[in-house]
């Protein structure tokens, strides 16, 4: 598993350094690489979260859980999103925290229009990217997997190889330029 983080800085030097004091932590997946367990840990410990300057927004969330899918939802859908951005920022403005967490597997399908959006609405916040990576043949096979347990697939691996949507989805490479192109690629990690 490769961990990725792109931020607005040219350097992440400490905590709440940005032109208000607040970070924006938006952790996008990818799908399979425990971005569930990793919502799940963030909405059962809010509390200890806060205790140590980390907020993890409620606004956005689908259905009142633990990952912000709507949000995600509403910029692929490129719907005004002024509701729920209005929502964020009242809730970072309401809080004592100097870092806030956004979490969604379903970020990593926007597109760089839809990205740029993101980073207007949330202009004067340091924008930090985390994404974590998985080996694509893990990726797939994972996939295929889930597949067959949640949705009773029938077809062999080799089929799903070959006819799977989501493939394209596992050029990290394209789909992270356009992160880097909108935020910058000031500082970037990589760790397996």
């Amino acid at each position: 598993m490769i961990a990725y983080v792109i931020s607005t800085k040219k350097k992440i030097t400490g905590i709440g350094e940005s032109q208000n004091n607040k970070n924006i932590y938006i952790h996008i997946g990818i799908s399979k690489t425990g971005t569930t367990a990793i919502q799940k840990f963030f909405h059962q410990n809010t509390g200890l979260l806060a205790s140590r300057g980390f907020h993890y927004i409620r606004a956005g969330r689908a259905e009142g859980g633990a990952s912000h899918h709507q949000l995600a939802r509403v910029y692929k859908m490129d719907d005004a999103c002024s509701g729920e951005v209005s929502a964020i920022r009242n809730e970072i403005g309401n809080s004592d925290c100097h870092s806030f967490i956004i979490s969604s597997e379903m970020f990593e399908y926007l597109t760089r229009s839809q990205i740029k959006q993101l980073k207007r609405d949330f202009e004067g916040f340091e924008l930090i990217l985390v994404v974590y990576l998985r080996y694509q043949d893990q990726a797939l096979s994972s996939m295929y997997n889930e597949l067959v347990k949640k949705h009773a697939c029938t077809v062999s691996f080799s089929e799903h190889l070959r006819d799977t949507p989501r493939k394209g989805l596992l050029l990290y490479g394209d789909m992270l330029k356009s992160w880097e192109r909108e935020l910058g690629k000031k500082y970037t990690s990589a760790n397996l």
